[in-house]
């Protein structure tokens, strides 16, 4: 019987985790498409490839200062909502970034940037919410972030 329970709680607590591997891979391949075509896109607007290096400072400026108010933001929203706004906010920022315009690059690296702040806060939400209470007590919480699973010697760990 307890093995079946393991299972039980691992399915269970598998979607939020996949969900938000899953928007966090977005968000990081939304960030790094650019740099990743750099040479390339350099070439075609007649620039130097060096700007990435602008491209890459302005959205981490972005995300730090939306990362700020994740927490806020994830506590006034929720963490659903947020996720949906950052890889909206991710998306509109790629297309900015596809127009053969510099400032309009600029824009949309500011909107991938602050797209991609707010989602770790979320995904910590949601992980939080999937721990077992006896496990896991809320005054531990902050210390586990990477035991995304229930303990197998807990006889009550049936999450």
């Amino acid at each position: 019987m307890g093995c079946w329970r393991g299972v039980r709680s691992l399915l269970k607590n598998a979607g939020p985790l996949l969900l938000t591997l899953v928007i966090q891979a977005m968000v990081a391949m939304a960030l790094l498409t650019l740099p990743v075509m750099a040479p390339v896109v350099a070439e075609a607007m007649h620039v130097s490839p060096a700007l990435v290096g602008l491209y890459v400072s302005v959205t981490y400026a972005g995300a730090m200062l939306s990362a700020l108010m994740g927490g806020a933001i994830v506590a006034r929203l929720g963490a659903i909502r947020v996720s949906q706004w950052g890889l909206l906010l991710c998306a509109l920022g790629l297309l900015l970034c596809a127009l053969p315009w510099l400032p309009a690059m600029a824009l949309g690296a500011v909107l991938i940037g602050l797209g991609y702040g707010p989602i770790t806060p979320a995904s910590s939400h949601l992980l939080a919410r999937t721990r077992c209470r006896w496990c896991f007590p809320s005054s531990k919480r902050a210390c586990l972030w990477a035991a995304c699973w229930p303990v197998p010697s807990c006889p009550r760990c049936c999450c």
